[in-house]
This record gives structure tokens, sequence and C-alpha cells, in this order.
């Protein structure tokens, strides 16, 4: 049985932690990719289980290239739509990819990391983030900071395309830290957290998950 030479296993698995956090030219090139395919098909799904005010304040955490920065415009164009990033190559490419709405002050792309946001306390009725909670370094941290950014009755939206449950999620296993959850585990976390009214999603053809909550109201989604 043939064996795969060191050196293509070394490169492959250093192209995977690009992932977690893009740099160089590869880093670019995966953020570009993030406004296209699975992802993009995520987020438009994702989305469509919330329904905000028209001029909605909403905070996309993780949000890579900046595609699902768009789609909210999309969807909602009086809102204003923030956008986070841990990666200096990703928010290049999101504030690229945005960059009309920018000029028009309704978005917003800032260097920062999920465990302590650049935001003022009950600043948004919406939070989200897609597939980016798997390399949370500490998940307790970022939703006690969802929590306190958001407004009353606000709404969080984590979306991923697989969990524990999925079969086919080697690739994420293999990346560093990466960190794969299960409807009970999030909902403890979110529980934990203060939030409210939880709802767990599965698509039906696909290994897409939601999790879905509000803050401090009782309210039906």
């Amino acid at each position: 049985r043939s064996k795969i030479p060191q050196d293509f296993r070394r490169k492959t698995m250093g192209l995977l932690q690009n992932f977690s956090k893009p740099r160089g030219f590869f880093g670019r090139v995966i953020s570009l990719l993030m406004n296209y395919g699975e992802h993009a098909k995520l987020g438009h799904w994702g989305m469509s289980f919330v329904e905000l005010p028209i001029q909605a304040d909403i905070l996309d955490l993780g949000c890579g290239g900046g595609g699902n920065l768009e789609r909210w415009l999309e969807r909602y164009p009086d809102a204003h739509v923030s956008g986070i990033d841990h990666s200096p190559v990703s928010v290049s490419i999101a504030e690229g990819w945005n960059e009309k709405a920018i000029s028009q002050d309704r978005c917003e792309v800032i260097l920062s990391g999920v465990n302590k946001l650049p935001f003022r306390n009950e600043s948004f009725d919406a939070i989200s983030s897609f597939e980016s909670i798997y390399f949370w370094k500490s998940m307790d941290k970022a939703l006690a900071e969802a929590y306190r950014v958001l407004k009353p009755g606000g709404v969080l939206l984590l979306a991923v395309t697989h969990d524990k449950e999925s079969k086919c999620c080697s690739m994420i296993k293999k990346i560093h830290g990466a960190k794969l959850y299960d409807e009970a585990e999030l909902r403890a976390y979110l529980e934990n957290a203060g939030f409210l009214k939880f709802r767990y999603i599965r698509a039906k053809k696909k290994p897409w998950r939601i999790a879905l909550c509000r803050k401090g109201i009782p309210v039906e989604l």
C-alpha cells in the first residue's frame, strides 16, 4: 500500500489550518471561497429562519470573506451590518466584497476575536455565526459577549455544516483546535449564558444544523 509523502501531508495539514485563521495567499483564496458554494447556501438557509426589524442592527461573528454580510444586507436593505473576524486577511477580503455598503455607512468590518467584542451593551437585534464556532477557543466567553451586545429579545443564530452527529466531518476534525458540538452541548452552553427559547434545526437532505435562541424575553421565534 502506497504511503502519502510526508511533505505532501505536511503541506495539506498546513492548508487545512488556514480555515481557522486565513493567512497569506491561500488564506485569501479560502476567504474568497467562503463567499460561494456550501457556505453561501448555508447562509441563505440559516437566515430564512429569522425575522428582524426593517432597520435592524446585525452582527456576524467570524465573517470570513464577507459574503454573509452582503446576504444580510440583501435581506434587510435598511439594516446596518457589522462583521468581525480575527484574520486580517479575511477582514481585507470582506471589506473589498462590501465596499459599496461600507461607503454608504451600511456596513463595517472590524478585526476582532469573539471573546471581547468591540461594541457597547445591547447594540444588536441579531447576531449570527456561520461555520465559525468550530474555532472558538472559549464557547463560554464568546456566548457571554454575544449576550452582552444583544438587545433584549435579540436573536442569536449559530449555523454549521456539520455537528457531532455528522458522518462526513473528517476534514474539520483534522484542523488543529477545531471542535464539533451536538445539540445537547450547544443547548447547555446557550442556556448557561442566559439565552432562552432554544431551537435546534436540522436540514432535511444535508448535515447542516442551526442553533437558534433569544436573549432575555421569552417570546416565540
